[in-house]
């Protein structure tokens, strides 16, 4: 089997004409491209849950094997708890996919000061990859990775928007349907009571022209990801639009600060961040006047907290106009938390008046 192994790993890598770099940047497929940006991104529940995955899955892209190393050796001398448990799975990637072109550089750092569970999970995949010959350069971790294309394989047609997802379609087919998202993020959220609590995962993927899609992955079924819920689905038609979001703006658009607390509350909970939403949540934070009613503080105190949480850099100007400008302290205390979650940008600006309340 592991001579297999390593006959197909030469076949992929060297097979044709193409250099290791040109390998590299060929296209992703399937859930591997997924893989593939949470990998090289910077949230680590993502690079953790991306690794843990590439462990599990039987069939994988070695490309990720070289996404996982680099980023054991680009975060080695990290301490923290979740640091320090990710780069174990990146190196249970390489103990379960990788071959001896990795062999001297896990040497390497295993001589390093490094945290004992990081360094007994190297000592395994020293011992895993010495049997794997490859005919490949030795890796070189202060090397420039190669570009990769993480470009979406597909824009939904204006024909296309009104297409069924349902709640256990698996992620196989969404990708079919959808083409590749165009941001993935990880949700976590704890589970259970007391002592049973434990750490629930989902994957959350932004699709062009559709919207949110979270993907819950059974642990029993691996590598089964199906979808859990659609968060929001923004380029729908107009008269579905109305009838998901158009509750959700009614009462951000009413006079009762008590309906208008609750449904941001909602909105923030179950993350739907749409503009359509957002942009009324923008205008009732920067017209409203009657600040002088406890409820109705505390309601703007909870839009604050929406736009925060949407990280939408359209509310930047907003935010950071309610922190500096509001009447109210609690108003500016809630906004300067929400600014903290938004990026100032070039990107058009969301303007008083732009939507009806």
């Amino acid at each position: 089997m592991k001579h297999l192994f390593t006959a197909l790993l030469g076949y992929l890598l060297l097979s044709c004409s193409y250099s290791y770099a040109e390998q590299i940047a060929k296209p992703f497929s399937g859930i591997n491209h997924t893989y593939a940006k949470l990998l090289t991104g910077k949230d680590l529940q993502g690079v953790r849950l991306a690794a843990k995955s590439v462990v599990k899955d039987s069939r994988t892209d070695i490309r990720l094997v070289e996404l996982a190393a680099r980023k054991l050796f680009e975060e080695s001398a990290s301490s923290s708890k979740l640091a320090i448990d990710t780069l174990a799975w990146c190196a249970r990637v390489i103990e379960t996919h990788g071959t001896d072109r990795y062999l001297g550089a896990l040497k390497q750092l295993h001589s390093n000061d490094i945290h004992k569970k990081l360094r007994k999970y190297i000592s395994n995949a020293i011992d895993a990859v010495e049997s794997r010959p490859a005919k490949l350069p030795k890796f070189d971790p202060s090397s420039k990775m190669p570009t990769l294309n993480l470009e979406p394989s597909k824009t939904i047609e204006k024909g296309d928007r009104n297409l069924k997802i349902s709640v256990g379609d698996p992620i196989t087919e969404v990708y079919q349907n959808l083409g590749y998202p165009i941001d993935v993020k990880v949700v976590s959220r704890r589970g259970g009571h007391g002592f049973f609590r434990v750490e629930i995962t989902n994957l959350e993927a932004t699709f062009e022209e559709y919207g949110t899609i979270i993907f819950a992955r059974a642990e029993s079924d691996s590598p089964s990801w199906t979808v859990r819920r659609i968060v929001e689905n923004r380029a729908l038609s107009t008269e579905l639009l109305n009838s998901e979001f158009g509750r959700y703006i009614s009462e951000i658009n009413s006079n009762n600060p008590d309906n208008i607390r609750r449904i941001a509350r909602q909105i923030y909970k179950e993350r739907k961040f749409s503009t359509e939403i957002l942009d009324h949540a923008a205008e009732r934070i920067l017209s409203e006047k009657a600040l002088d009613d406890k409820r109705m503080l505390d309601a703007v105190a909870w839009l604050c907290r929406v736009l925060g949480a949407s990280e939408n850099s359209r509310y930047y100007s907003t935010i950071k106009h309610t922190a500096e400008k509001s009447e109210s302290s609690k108003i500016r205390k809630y906004a300067k938390k929400a600014l903290k979650s938004i990026q100032e940008s070039s990107e058009e600006q969301y303007q008083l008046g732009q939507v009806k309340i």
